[in-house]
């Protein structure tokens, strides 16, 4: 396929505001920089959020980089709180270093901070109050947008749905929406307090912002990027070649080769990029979009030859998730406050997952002021009274498993656009209940290449699955809280098929013991599906706009006057004649020689499949008299153990008991329970 006219654009961010450090002493971590000495600006310029260096000399970033995270005063720079060093969130905070603020935006973490009697503040001093109760709604302004100037108006004009903004508290609305739409004029009749407005702009850059106010009277700001191109005075890359496009559930990431200088004080590390394609779309639309994100890294080869010195720069950029992706995340445990309690950072009341999950990008990064953001809309349906979120993962990751802990599994994902969503996984939801939407559809024309690989045998032998009813409060006994107990079920039943392994499936929350039958069920089928991931290459190159975040459909045919010598033709009894499939990847690279450029796209595709609802796994384990467990069982993987076993530990009044042989019947000997720890012998 050959390659569309593609534009791309890295900002060069305008500077609001310079000053001096005015400090003799730090002591670190630090969160306020005291300046004077203003240069450029004034403090008033300066809004929460906006990117920072401190360099030696004005503009460098040699003594950290980092972003505001309230407005300034008129002596003291509030930023993220950092410690020591040069890396992007430190700062080696040096008397009269060079403070140089942006008019740029970062997905940055915002960092915690536990002071010496234990109260912990987000974003190094913000105390709880109301938010864990009334938490602030989310501003929605829609996907960055960029388009070369209509030639006769000197202008593009974009859409902006606000309407799309949610709110998360509890019964509360959006009642007011206020844009700031810079250099831009309203269109249409839209003014700056509609929900949805057109507006137009003329060439060059810049953020339109929305701030939203919800019945509970939170606000939150959101804002996205808006780039105008004039063809007589370019502000464009000139020099450049696209590498490599990549498109998953997880995001975009995106490879650009540069031909051309693009220095580091005009183009800081981690620029904003944008990359479109020319063509003739309505203002509502984003389909000219290819890539909003930021530069990562650059991968940079040279090769030395008998005639010059051949060099080759790479910019490797990410999206909104893939700055996620880079940055930490912090333990928490977020539990249902009892009547009277007070209340932390810790408690969260009549707690949901969607509200945890909107707790942990709020309050720990910047991705919500910077993308659109969508949850499950689950709400209430799916309450806990403790949940936690474990280290070791970064920001991503931790979302990630919360939305997976859903029965059935939702995944956190985001679109081409770099709007983040919570959506149900259609692959383990009954199928009554799955989506029918159809993204696209491939018949034999439609394709050149397909590969797959079909395996009878399974891989996995059983899949232990656990999981803890949903529960709005706490049970009290004797003043102690405790939870629901949890429901177990085993898939393909008490006896194993021919896998190799056994898997667990646990840390989720279950509305009832069937639903947690079907899910395991289905994600047995998913385990062992005889069918492999399926690489397809269009036909005519072009990926149609297949959206693997949107989890899904799309129609694969492939009849059996072209099936392979073992037939295996995807052909089903549906009208169309056709399977179902989730697309997992699309993958875009371009070659480039003499004649031109080329493109060539790869989509991987899962085809569909259907368990059947796994069985309750309900027998009780013999426990010394009077010893009945108090807390739930849990499933440990015990990898010192060999394949077919599997260490279970259970709380008593006095024991921490242990078994291998849980799954084995007392009929038959077992379970064989040892004491793994007596709790009245611990000092």
């Amino acid at each position: 396929m050959a390659v569309p006219v593609m534009r791309l654009y890295m900002h060069a961010p305008e500077i609001v505001f310079a000053a001096r450090v005015n400090m003799t002493s730090v002591t670190y971590p630090v969160q306020d920089i005291t300046y004077d000495g203003v240069t450029t600006g004034a403090y008033t310029d300066c809004t929460p959020d906006m990117f920072f260096t401190l360099g030696s000399a004005a503009g460098l970033d040699d003594y950290g980089r980092g972003r505001l995270r309230a407005m300034p005063t008129s002596s003291i720079l509030k930023v993220g709180r950092a410690s020591q060093g040069t890396n992007d969130g430190e700062l080696d905070v040096v008397d009269d270093a060079y403070i140089t603020v942006y008019d740029d935006f970062r997905v940055f973490a915002k960092i915690p901070y536990i002071a010496s009697d234990g109260t912990m503040y987000k974003d190094a001093d913000m105390p709880v109050l109301d938010r864990t109760e009334q938490p602030p709604p989310v501003a929605n302004t829609g996907p960055g947008f960029a388009k070369t100037i209509d030639p006769v108006t000197g202008t593009i004009v974009a859409f902006f749905p606000g309407s799309d903004s949610i709110a998360i508290a509890d019964g509360a609305t959006i009642v007011s929406w206020a844009w700031d739409i810079k250099d831009g004029t309203y269109e249409f009749d839209t003014t700056a307090t509609d929900a949805d407005i057109f507006a137009s702009f003329p060439p060059g850059f810049r953020w339109v912002a929305l701030t939203v106010t919800d019945s509970n009277g939170k606000t939150h700001s959101a804002r996205c990027p808006v780039f105008a191109r004039d063809p007589d005075d370019d502000a464009c890359v000139q020099s450049w070649q696209p590498v490599k496009y990549s498109r998953s559930q997880a995001g975009v990431r995106f490879d650009f080769r540069i031909v051309e200088d693009l220095p580091r004080s005009t183009y800081p590390d981690g620029a904003l990029v944008m990359c479109w394609k020319e063509g003739n779309f309505e203002p509502q639309s984003r389909l000219q979009m290819i890539f909003t994100g930021w530069h990562q890294s650059d991968k940079v080869t040279a090769r030395s030859t008998e005639t010059a010195l051949l060099r080759d720069t790479t910019l490797e950029c990410v999206d909104v998730m893939g700055r996620l992706d880079a940055l930490p995340s912090f333990s928490q445990s977020i539990e249902v406050p009892l009547e009277g309690e007070t209340v932390t950072w810790y408690h969260m009341p009549a707690a949901t997952v969607d509200k945890y999950i909107h707790y942990l990008l709020q309050w720990h990064s910047t991705a919500l002021d910077l993308a659109d953001y969508f949850p499950s809309g689950t709400g209430s349906d799916y309450p806990f009274v403790i949940f936690q979120s474990n280290e070791g993962q970064n920001l991503y990751q931790q979302v990630n498993w919360r939305a997976r802990s859903i029965v059935p599994d939702h995944v956190f994902t985001c679109n081409r656009l770099g709007q983040l969503q919570v959506i149900v996984d259609p692959m383990l939801q009954d199928v009554a209940d799955r989506t029918t939407t159809i993204q696209g559809s491939f018949l034999e024309q439609h394709w050149s290449d397909l590969e797959f690989t079909y395996t009878r045998p399974p891989r996995v032998s059983r899949l232990l699955g656990s999981a803890l009813v949903t529960q709005s409060a706490w049970i009290l006994v004797d003043d102690v809280k405790t939870l629901e107990d949890p429901v177990f079920s085993v898939a393909p039943g008490s006896a194993p098929s021919q896998g190799t392994r056994e898997v667990t499936q646990g840390e989720q929350l279950a509305q009832s013991q069937a639903a947690l039958n079907a899910v395991t069920g289905h994600r047995y089928a998913r385990l062992n599906a005889r069918h492999g991931p399926i690489r397809l290459s269009p036909a005519s190159g072009d990926d149609q706009n297949i959206e693997p975040a949107d989890m899904t459909w799309v129609y694969l045919y492939f009849s059996d006057d072209t099936a392979p010598q073992r037939g295996l033709s995807f052909d089903s009894s549906l009208p169309t004649g056709a399977l179902r499939a989730l697309p997992l990847e699309v993958d875009i690279t371009w070659r480039f020689s003499e004649t031109g450029a080329t493109q060539d796209t790869t989509i991987t595709l899962e085809l569909e499949t259907v368990g059947r609802p796994a069985l309750a796994d309900t027998r009780e384990a013999a426990l010394p008299v009077g010893e009945e467990p108090t807390a739930p069982v849990v499933y440990v993987p015990d990898y010192g153990l060999v394949p077919d076993q599997t260490l279970v530990a259970a709380i008593t009044p006095t024991y921490l008991l242990r078994t291998s042989d849980f799954h084995t019947p007392a009929g038959s000997g077992g379970p064989t329970w040892e004491q793994a720890l007596r709790f009245d012998e611990i000092i």
